[in-house]
């Protein structure tokens, strides 16, 4: 039997001690230069769950949304499986 790694998908989220502005008065009520858990930055790297591919619909490979017939889905790569991030797009 070979045992695997899990690998582990991680997303920017906002720091709830600090609301999000990295300084300033935090949720135990301390006002700090820096906030003492994201370290000033204003959001944490945070894992993210799996959820079904919903371009394969979790077969990992047939048809797919587009309407083409896969071996092996080009989004989940044939696990079934895809990580969604959620997040705001920035104008340039």
């Amino acid at each position: 039997m070979v045992k695997v790694q899990p690998v582990i998908h991680y997303a920017p989220e906002t720091c709830a001690f600090c609301t999000g502005n990295g300084s300033g008065r935090c949720k135990d009520g301390n006002i700090y230069d820096v906030c003492p858990v994201c370290k000033g930055i204003g959001t944490l790297l945070v894992a993210q769950t799996a959820k079904k591919c919903a371009f394969c619909s979790g077969n990992g490979a047939g048809q797919a949304r587009d309407g083409y017939v896969y071996d092996r889905c080009p989004v989940c790569k044939g696990t079934g499986w895809a990580y969604v991030f959620e997040g705001e797009i920035e104008n340039m």
